[in-house]
């Protein structure tokens, strides 16, 4: 039974490490609420695993509503301080300030990405923009500002170790990034910005998946099959069953269908509409079209980036990264570019000659993979369906743990009786050499209609270890092609190395050991970043749609 019960306990469940002044202070004014909710329970579930089968839609605004709120009110508390900012009464105190309201956000824009719906696709177009003024009216604080920098600039006296440190000047960069040393005016010019952008890349992302799940490519003459594998035959015949066509085959925009037809199917205007179908959408002038949003997004951020100081937003984001400048990307771009381009010419050369044999005189992006498939078999006798039966799903998933269990130690074992978000998910716990408990790693291979495209590493709770070891919960999320009914779920070879590189990520997040959650997983972790960083990474989750073995192919036509 669901408790009805205020956020203040919500705080408890969530923050026992927490001095009962501090949860005494920030909950005297705390909201009630009398509905039941699943968010305002403790979760009385196996490893802390959310409750899926328990999560409603409707659970989700009062939920984020009374995170929204905790927050203010321990931002509020920090502010309320009498004592002179230290580490403990600022910057620890900042990085905890959003802990109700992750707990609901992980579920919420993980599920968005993964099993979304109608109504959270409503919710995320109400929600992201919110989330975003929330984050700004932190980051954009003077006053706030004004606690954390006067720790930043006593960093040498304090007696911090490194791992300290480094939060507080990772979140005095936070809010300088922000802008909060900018102007009254400038500061509520870039409360906009932030807020529309995460709209739009709301909205994009929907689109894109609107426009993916209406693409359907219906086959009904057995002989436009010729050249396909019979496991691709089979998941299109599933697919088709699944979209309501009977003695029919379906073949959609999802990369794994898309790239599958594209480098078997022997019946070129078919690869033709498959391929106008992928790279035309989102530009069908329908109300999917997102032509007008990668517009506005880009004067956005331009616009942004000229506000905080810099010439360009590449400018702007590379600033702290390794590159440091768009000029130092770019020669390091075209060191792999300019010898790819030359390859990727003379591969041209050899798919026109065998094209050409064929009668196709007007070589287009079409062709690409089908006649780098042909060149490949006849030059090199390599073919990549002749290899797909090695890489049985099952198979290549135990070798990654094969390998983790080589390099680290550590086991994976099946968890059968936990929540999941979709029938699709399989859940493990992760246990050290020594059989302690490390995480838990969630896997979701298959594409389907309710899910984004690409494949990525994500976390439903990150690590960390301030009063007491908090484990996570990490999840890789793929868009296979699902097989015909008893049929296993056969890997290409770049298939393979994508769930491999997926893998990599998510060994980072469960194998980290830091303090604060900031510093977990492959990149920090949300924790409470720049609201630059989290409107815009939050719409990815990390994602690493670039990792589905396109290499070369159709770079010259597309």
């Amino acid at each position: 039974m669901r408790l009805k019960t205020t956020v203040l306990t919500l705080a408890v469940f969530l923050l026992p490490h927490f001095a009962a002044d501090s949860a005494a202070a920030s909950g005297e004014a705390l909201m009630e609420t009398d509905n039941e909710n699943i968010f305002f329970e403790e979760w009385d579930t196996p490893f802390g695993i959310p409750p899926f089968d328990r999560i409603g839609d409707e659970d989700f605004r009062p939920a984020l509503e009374a995170g929204f709120e905790a927050q203010r009110e321990r931002i509020t508390a920090i502010l309320a301080n009498p004592e002179p900012p230290d580490f403990e009464n600022s910057i620890l105190a900042l990085e905890l300030s959003g802990t109700e309201l992750s707990r609901v956000w992980s579920v919420f824009s993980n599920l968005t990405s993964t099993d979304t719906n109608e109504t959270l696709d409503a919710l995320e177009l109400e929600f992201k923009p919110r989330y975003t003024r929330q984050q700004d009216a932190i980051y954009l604080d003077p006053a706030l500002f004004a606690r954390v920098d006067a720790v930043y600039q006593s960093l040498d006296e304090a007696e911090l170790d490194p791992e300290q440190r480094r939060l507080a000047e990772l979140t005095h960069r936070d809010f300088v990034r922000s802008g909060a040393a900018l102007p009254l005016e400038t500061r509520e010019q870039l409360k906009e910005i932030n807020a529309r952008l995460s709209e739009l890349s709301a909205r994009f992302g929907q689109n894109l998946r609107a426009e993916t799940k209406n693409f359907e490519l219906v086959i009904t003459d057995e002989a436009d099959l010729a050249g396909l594998p019979s496991d691709v035959v089979s998941a299109a015949r599933q697919a088709a069953i699944s979209r309501g066509h009977q003695d029919a085959w379906v073949f959609g925009l999802d990369r794994s269908s898309f790239e599958a037809f594209m480098t078997y199917a022997d019946n070129r205007d078919l690869r033709r509409r498959l391929f106008d179908g992928y790279r035309s959408r989102g530009a069908q002038g329908n109300e999917f079209d997102n032509r007008g949003i990668l517009l506005e997004i880009a004067w956005l951020r331009a616009r942004r980036a000229g506000l905080m100081g810099y010439s360009t937003h590449a400018d702007y984001q590379l600033a702290v990264n390794m590159a440091k400048t768009p000029q130092r990307a770019t020669e390091f771009l075209l060191q792999v570019w300019k010898p790819g381009l030359e390859r990727a010419r003379g591969e041209l050369v050899d798919m026109e000659g065998q094209a050409f044999g064929d009668g196709v005189k007007d070589f287009q992006g079409w062709d690409w993979w089908y006649y780098a498939q042909r060149v490949r078999e006849l030059r090199f006798s390599l073919d990549d369906d002749v290899l797909k039966p090695y890489f049985e799903l099952s198979r290549v998933q135990e070798g990654a743990f094969y390998t983790a269990n080589r390099l680290f130690g550590i086991t994976f074992h099946p968890l059968a009786d936990v929540p999941v978000w979709h029938p699709d998910v399989e859940a493990f716990e992760v246990r050290n050499p020594d059989g302690s408990h490390l995480g838990i790693f969630m896997v979701d291979y298959y594409a389907r209609d309710s899910k984004k495209g690409g494949a990525w590493m994500s976390t439903y709770r990150d690590a960390s270890d301030i009063d007491h070891p908090v484990r996570p919960i990490v999840t890789n999320n793929l868009n296979l092609i699902k097989p015909g009914e008893g049929q296993p779920t056969l890997l290409s070879f770049d298939e393979s190395e994508t769930l491999f590189h997926e893998f990599g990520h998510a060994l980072q997040g469960l194998l980290t050991t830091v303090r604060f959650e900031r510093f977990s997983g492959t990149s920090g972790g949300p924790g409470t970043g720049s609201p630059q960083r989290l409107c815009e990474a939050l719409s990815d989750r990390r994602d690493h749609t670039g990792h589905s073995g396109v290499q070369n192919r159709g770079l010259l036509h597309l």
